[in-house]
């Protein structure tokens, strides 16, 4: 066998000597000690079936002499998304994004974040961005980097539009409510409508209510963890962005923390 490393799915033949020459009609048997990362055929070839280490052994029919080999299986990195989509934050604001690898047992689950104007909006290597002035920055998450195996790397970006920070008079919350940043807690998750939400919240911006696909809701819709709020002045600029995570939401859809 040319390689002890081999990727997930691939299928590699062990090729095997036998020695003295006059003993290669004796039968051998080939096992793994894991076929649920590596599994062998009784022909010698290899699969890869999911990340991580086995030993492959082959071994006389009459178990006086036996070899083994360590094989590594690589899972490469399929897709990578990313926790939030587009967002609005103000200036000095910050807000964490957590980047999800495809497949769940990929091998190299690094990933390098970037910024399009680190001026605008930064980001560092744990996906915490910081808005620092007015503008409109991208933020790009790339997976399969690092050392090892070389993954084909896969990227996902957002964009994060930085406005003037909001004086605390222009949008006021019921003190029921718990604000940290911009994600909204504290909903009694027993009344969860649009129309319930607007009454705890004064301001004179128009408000739009979205769930968690985008979609506008109305004033008897429900909202949910995922759910957001876009406030918007009188020329349709959005002003301010926040995100709802609902407590005890069985559907237990993404949080945006």
């Amino acid at each position: 066998m040319a390689k002890t490393t081999i990727y997930k799915g691939e299928t590699v033949k062990l090729n095997v000597t036998i020695l003295p020459e006059e003993a290669a009609l004796n039968r051998v048997i080939y096992s793994s000690s894991n076929s649920n990362i590596a599994a062998v055929d009784s022909t010698g070839n290899i699969t890869g079936v999911t990340s991580g280490t086995a030993a492959i052994t082959v071994k006389s029919e009459d178990g006086k002499v036996s070899k083994s080999i360590t094989v590594n299986v690589y899972s490469k990195v399929t897709d990578v998304s990313i926790n939030s989509g587009d967002i609005t934050l103000q200036e000095g604001e910050t807000f964490k994004l957590n980047a999800i690898i495809f497949p769940d047992d990929a091998t190299n689950k690094d990933v390098e974040w970037s910024s399009s104007n680190s001026d605008i909006a930064g980001v560092n290597s744990t996906g915490l961005i910081t808005a620092n002035v007015i503008g409109t920055a991208t933020i790009t998450v790339t997976a399969g980097v690092g050392v090892g195996v070389p993954d084909s790397q896969v990227q996902k970006s957002i964009k994060i539009n930085v406005i003037a920070s909001l004086e605390g008079t222009q949008i006021v919350f019921n003190p029921s409510l718990k604000i940290d940043v911009n994600v909204i807690t504290g909903l009694d998750y027993l009344d969860t409508t649009v129309k319930t939400m607007k009454s705890k919240i004064s301001t004179d911006f128009a408000m739009e209510f979205y769930n968690y696909k985008g979609e506008l809701l109305n004033d008897s819709a429900n909202l949910g963890t995922g759910s957001k709020i876009l406030f918007r002045d009188a020329d349709n600029n959005v002003m301010a962005e926040y995100n709802i995570v609902l407590y005890g939401d069985v559907n237990r859809r993404r949080k945006n923390k």
